[in-house]
């Protein structure tokens, strides 16, 4: 089998370009991690799964909010989002967006081929109360310290 890594630095006219590479047509599977806006344009996701699987290592909360990294005592990611109460949380927004921005992430999840997976309980557990109604696996960050 052969692994795609995407990087979270790859910038977006890369991105587009991507499919027409070797190192895409080689891969079997592609491997996502922090897919947010700014270093990778998650509307390219149904496009680059629709011949090849997708795995997407969910390490916040971003995926399946408006916006919001970490969504403090908000619950509205659970329900569409809007009327952002966080504005100024990172990625910090000038206009609130974030009830279409959560409808284009949802629609983008229902239209590609991917397995979402987290590194922790508690973030698998808020993927399996959002839009995505899922994480299909816990896959710990790890070190491996002995040979």
């Amino acid at each position: 089998m052969s692994l795609l890594l995407i990087p979270s630095f790859v910038a977006n006219p890369s991105i587009a370009a991507l499919k027409h590479q070797a190192c895409y047509q080689n891969a079997s599977l592609l491997n996502f991690h922090t897919i947010h806006d700014d270093y990778f344009s998650y509307l390219m996701l149904p496009s680059l799964t629709r011949d090849k699987p997708g795995v997407c290592m969910l390490h916040d909360m971003w995926s399946f909010t408006g916006h919001c990294a970490y969504s403090y005592d908000c619950s509205k990611w659970q329900t569409g989002c809007g009327k952002c109460p966080y504005p100024n949380a990172l990625p910090v927004i000038e206009q609130d967006a974030t009830s279409l921005e959560w409808k284009l992430k949802n629609w983008v999840y229902q239209h590609s081929n991917l397995t979402i997976v987290a590194p922790s309980r508690w973030v698998a557990e808020c993927a399996k109360q959002s839009m995505l109604n899922c994480c299909d696996r816990k896959i710990k960050n790890c070190l491996f310290t002995k040979n």
